[in-house]
């Protein structure tokens, strides 16, 4: 009878897979295109917050994954509205699995995200208006302890940089 536990339990765990890779997948994507398109608070609030809270047990990575492909754009405004669906995920889900899986996730393309990293043009820079914008983010997030404080630094002292090098 264990194993039948263990049968049933990968038996469910594919279902999920297989639920995701459907319906499930198409719905975040739209979620996502739509905070790309324009990161109202509606959009943030009302659609992307419930969407990953309802499927954060299982499900959390992907979404994550699917804010931080939308990192790489070459779009800094799309970069922008990607920070916002972020900040909404970290600030208001109640799961923390996103918070943790964001922190360690956008530390690793934050520059990326401003567009200061050496491939990075002035054509995919942050102009100077977006780059307060995340400064604001980032005030907001030290206010509220969304993520520690020695991660916060990291990503002023990448704005801070941007800002220097005259955030085109």
């Amino acid at each position: 009878t264990r194993g039948n536990g263990a049968e049933g339990e990968r038996s469910a765990v594919q279902g999920e897979k297989e639920r995701w890779e459907g319906k499930l997948k198409e719905t975040c994507n739209a979620i996502v295109n739509q905070v790309r398109a324009t990161p109202s608070k509606s959009v943030l609030e009302r659609t992307l917050v419930p969407f990953a809270d309802q499927h954060a047990k299982l499900h959390y990575k992907k979404v994550v994954g699917a804010l931080m492909k939308h990192i790489k754009s070459t779009n800094p405004k799309v970069r922008l509205h990607m920070l916002y669906g972020i900040s909404s995920l970290a600030r208001f889900c109640t799961s923390s699995d996103y918070v943790k899986r964001l922190e360690v996730e956008l530390a690793a393309s934050f520059k990326r995200a401003l567009g200061v990293q050496p491939q990075c043009d002035f054509r995919t820079a942050m102009k100077e208006e977006h780059l307060n914008k995340v400064l604001r983010l980032l005030q907001t997030w030290r206010k509220e302890n969304v993520f520690t404080p020695e991660t916060i630094d990291k990503f002023s002292v990448c704005v801070d940089e941007a800002l220097r090098e005259g955030g085109h």
